[in-house]
C-alpha cells in the first residue's frame, strides 16, 4: 500500500500460516519481529509439523524452522519498503 500524496510504502500484508490440515499442506505458525522503536517489521520465521513423519514415527510432533522470510527473499528486513521493493522486482521477472 502507498501513500495517497507522495506514493511512499506505507503498509505490507503478511498471511498467517494455519495449524488447520489441508490436504497436502502440514501446519504451520509464523513469528513475526517487531522493531520496538518502529514497530516496523523485522524478520518473520515459518515453523511447520511434517504430520506424515509424525505419524509414521508415532512421535510427539515436532515443529521446526522452515524459513526465515528475510533470507528466502534476501531482504534487510520486511519493512514497507522493503517489501515494495520485492513486489516490483516479482512483478519485472
Amino acid at each position: 500500500m502507498r501513500d495517497l500524496l507522495d506514493q511512499k510504502p506505507i503498509s505490507a500484508a503478511f498471511r498467517g500460516g494455519s495449524v488447520t490440515t489441508y490436504t497436502g499442506k502440514n501446519p504451520s505458525y509464523q513469528v513475526l519481529t517487531l522493531d520496538s522503536a518502529t514497530m516496523l517489521p523485522l524478520e518473520m520465521e515459518t515453523y511447520k509439523f511434517d504430520i506424515l513423519k509424525a505419524n509414521a514415527d508415532d512421535k510427539d510432533a515436532v515443529w521446526e524452522l522452515d524459513h526465515k522470510t528475510t533470507e528466502l527473499f534476501d531482504l534487510p528486513d520486511l519493512s514497507p519498503n522493503s517489501m515494495m521493493i520485492l513486489a516490483e522486482q516479482a512483478y519485472a521477472n
